[in-house]
């Protein structure tokens, strides 16, 4: 007989998955939504759930950014790239993207691609 090993996974990783799954279904947000005496009770806590794990997501590219622009000085800074629509939508996705990544390793390459893009 095969041995089978479970892979544990944080229970942590699982809830914000989930929660991700939620907010990203307008369909299952209206039928949670639409219970009877708790279902605007969920519906709210789990956005709220959301919008910190997002807002973490978030701090930590920031983050990261800062960590790869650190080095530079005022001068190599691309000024004009920075208020090209290009950069904003960089930016935009770069941020988009990074709101659904758990991963720390993929939100650095993230912030790596932006501030590698400031610097030209």
């Amino acid at each position: 007989m095969e041995s089978h090993k479970l892979a544990e996974k944080d229970p942590n990783d699982l809830v914000e998955s989930l929660i991700q799954k939620y907010g990203d279904s307008p369909w299952t947000k209206s039928v949670v939504a639409s219970l009877p005496v708790i279902g605007a009770f969920l519906d709210s806590h789990f956005n709220s759930m959301a919008n910190e794990i997002y807002q973490r997501r978030i701090e930590s590219m920031f983050s990261e950014i800062k960590n790869e622009l650190s080095y530079i000085s005022d001068q190599i800074v691309d000024k004009e790239y920075i208020k090209s629509e290009e950069f904003f939508d960089l930016s935009q996705n770069a941020f988009s993207r990074a709101i659904k990544i758990a991963d720390t390793e993929r939100i650095s390459a993230i912030a790596r691609i932006i501030a590698e893009s400031i610097i030209g």
